[in-house]
């Protein structure tokens, strides 16, 4: 047999087993006979020197305590019974026929004889203590229960040799025997008992002494068979106890006290027998305990992996940028846990106990957002439960018990079950994690409930240090454009004297007009006041657009550009011989992008542009896209508008966007570059500021939008 081919069931030949003394055959059938004459077993016994030796041995060992010594098979046979004849007789006999067959050596046979002769009389003393049982019966059971494993090794002798070296990691020792025989030593040792015509229950119990039932066998010994066996395997006193099935109404205490009983009279009754014992642990106990080994060093393993994992994700979701980011780590995180691919959060709106949807660009569900079937407020979903309540909850497999709510969800997600898990935010508010699960990732909610909670309160707290940096950030800007009230009491200074030196222009152009000289020149002097008035006003018309949010409106991006571009073109480029050169990347062009934002942003740059190049010069619009690599993502369109003036004082970088900053003379108050900012940070934009190749400035927008 190799470690991958098992031998065929049909294969298996069981008539290999050695045969058993014909006085053993004969007996057994005489214990079977009802009206059995107890004198004709004392005969019986007789005529096997070795059986009636050593039943004269026990009898007469102060183990029994008998008060006169037994002479005569018959005297001992009616002093100790037909039972423990019987079961002597069993005991002398498979000892005798295995320890003579030297293939059973494969197996340590001293351990073995003593895990029987213990499980043996731990049966007997169960089945005084709970009267479930006949003792003499469950004795005899305890005794063969193992026998299953020397038949198969007398058989296939090198087999079973190398399984019991070479047992598959995961499997029991059962499961082990299963797969490479087709059955298992508990059936071989069932077989055997039909074959010696012994009772059923019997039978059965040996073919069952590995299966635990909480709620107890029909068949009382088949519960304590298999809870003998289970304490014979207990190392020492301070072993665990294993679990009870309910037909075995002993408490932990007693049940230790009936072990410490029982391994003391071991000894004893095999050096009554004449049969050498060892104790030890046997090759399936060992392989018992090396797969408990294997089970604990796995759930180390496994604790250990989702303790990284946990680690990874809490460290991206510090360095996270927005919420997009923190929803695509919580997703990737979760499919490293437990492959679960099902995930979204709910988010409260506003104060309220609306719901809405959050999940990342590269989610699935994005392409569907607006159809996911939320859970309203005064339903009894298990959502709000748990928001509500701040507990994890779960549907279960039972569909008829759902609410109308979560089955809608769970059709939805195409998935047999739903799991809520509470998002602790800022303040007194909480979201939900909501997961849709199969059935066997249901079944392992054990193993990672602990680490699903962890990780709802470390993205909540993230997504709510989110919110506070979002409302710190829109504080902020609005504290620097306050700063401008303390300007505007000057602006009326600085457009009262522009309309003062109109005013009195007009009256001299009256006269001259009067008079029949040319007015060009004074015509162009109040033209300039009038710009000036203009430049001021547009400034403040800017500051004031600050508080509305920019129109929903979109256009293709090149025709934004070409609209703009049209009126600086004959307003301003040509009369200041300033060049403009348009490269957009061929994928841009038609792009659809806010019109509102863009135009004026476009028209901050390009105003600034000119400013900075009096005296002519050359302005370079390029646009690209950046894509994530991840389905049904966002993508950030990049514009960059670059000239070639004097550039930016490298002092002066760092706070260029901040109100009142400006490099140009008097009469700029240095709004614009703010004002562009918080227009695009409204929409998830930025716009930066970099030296120009060579010479000059360049200013880059970055905009999130949609294919």
């Amino acid at each position: 047999m190799s470690s991958t081919t098992p031998v065929p069931h049909q294969h298996l030949n069981l008539s290999k087993i050695p045969a058993l003394p014909q006085t053993l055959i004969e007996l057994l059938d005489a214990c079977n006979d009802p009206e059995v004459n107890i004198y004709g077993v004392g005969e019986l016994v007789a005529r096997d020197s070795v059986i009636s030796g050593r039943i004269l041995q026990l009898a007469n060992s102060a183990f029994l305590g008998a008060k006169s010594a037994f002479g005569e098979i018959q005297q001992a046979v009616i002093y100790l019974g037909l039972d423990t004849v019987r079961n002597l007789a069993v005991c002398v006999s498979v000892h005798e026929t295995f320890d003579a067959n030297s293939n059973s050596a494969k197996i340590n046979l001293p351990q073995f004889w003593y895990h029987s002769l213990l499980t043996a009389i731990l049966a007997k003393n169960l089945a005084e203590k709970t009267a479930k049982a006949s003792p003499a019966e469950a004795y005899l059971c305890g005794l063969l229960h193992d026998l299953g494993k020397l038949l198969l090794a007398s058989g296939y002798p090198d087999d079973y040799e190398r399984l019991l070296t070479s047992v598959p990691q995961g499997k029991t020792f059962t499961e082990s025997e299963q797969h490479y025989f087709g059955i298992h030593h508990g059936d071989v040792g069932s077989s055997l008992i039909h074959h010696w015509k012994l009772p059923e229950h019997l039978a059965k119990a040996i073919a069952l002494h590995h299966t635990h039932s909480v709620n107890g066998s029909e068949n009382p010994l088949v519960d304590i068979i298999h809870l003998a066996n289970s304490l014979s395997h207990i190392p020492d006193e301070d072993g665990n106890i294993p679990p009870l099935p309910l037909s075995i109404l002993l408490g932990k205490k007693e049940l230790r006290a009936v072990l410490t009983a029982s391994q003391a009279s071991v000894d004893e009754i095999a050096r009554a027998l004449g049969i050498k014992v060892e104790k030890g642990v046997d090759s399936a106990a060992k392989h018992q305990k090396t797969t408990k080994d294997d089970s604990l060093r796995q759930e180390l393993q496994e604790k250990t992996r989702q303790m990284m994992v946990l680690h990874g994700a809490i460290d991206n979701l510090l360095k996270a940028e927005n919420q997009d980011r923190i929803c695509q780590i919580l997703e990737e995180t979760l499919m490293l846990l437990a492959e679960l691919r099902h995930a979204f959060l709910l988010l409260p709106q506003d104060g309220t106990k609306d719901l809405s949807v959050a999940i990342s660009a590269a989610n699935p569900l994005r392409q569907h957002l607006a159809d996911i079937p939320i859970p309203d407020c005064s339903s009894s979903s298990i959502i709000h439960q748990c928001i509500d309540n701040a507990i994890i909850c779960h549907t279960g497999p039972d569909r008829t018990t759902r609410s109308e709510a979560d089955s809608r969800l769970t059709a939805f997600l195409n998935c047999e079950q739903l799991l809520a898990i509470p998002l602790p935010l800022a303040d007194t508010e909480r979201g939900a994690l909501v997961l849709g699960l199969r059935s066997y990732q249901a079944d392992q909610l054990g193993v990672h409930n602990n680490s699903l909670s962890f990780l709802a309160s470390h993205v909540g707290a993230r997504l709510s240090l989110e919110q506070l940096s979002r409302r710190m950030s829109s504080e902020l800007i609005h504290k620097e454009l306050t700063g401008v009230e303390k300007v505007t009491r000057a602006i009326a200074h600085e457009i009262s004297n522009p309309l003062a030196v109109i005013q009195n222009y007009l009256v001299v152009l009256e006269r001259k007009i009067g008079n029949g000289d040319n007015p060009a020149q004074d015509l162009q002097l109040i033209g300039d006041e009038i710009g000036r008035i203009s430049t001021i006003a547009r400034q403040l018309e800017n500051l004031t657009d600050l508080t509305r949010r920019p129109t929903g409106k979109s256009m293709r991006l090149d025709h934004i550009l070409r609209d703009t571009l049209t009126f600086f073109r004959e307003s301003l480029f040509s009369r200041k011989n300033i060049e403009v050169q348009v490269r957009l990347e061929p994928e841009t062009r038609s792009l659809v992008a806010p019109v509102e934002i863009l135009r004026q942003v476009l028209a901050i740059l390009f105003a600034n542009a000119a400013d900075a190049m009096p005296d002519g010069g050359r302005i370079e619009i390029g646009s690209s896209l950046a894509d994530t690599g991840q389905p049904y993502s966002e993508k950030i369109l990049a514009i960059s508008v670059c000239d070639n003036g004097p550039g930016i004082p490298e002092e002066m970088r760092p706070t260029i966007f901040n109100a009142g900053v400006t490099t140009k003379t008097e009469g700029h108050l240095g709004l614009g570059l703010s004002i562009a900012r918080k227009l695009l940070l409204d929409r998830e934009g930025t716009i930066g500021c970099t030296p120009a190749p060579g010479r000059g400035t360049c200013f880059t927008i970055r905009l999130p939008i949609s294919d």
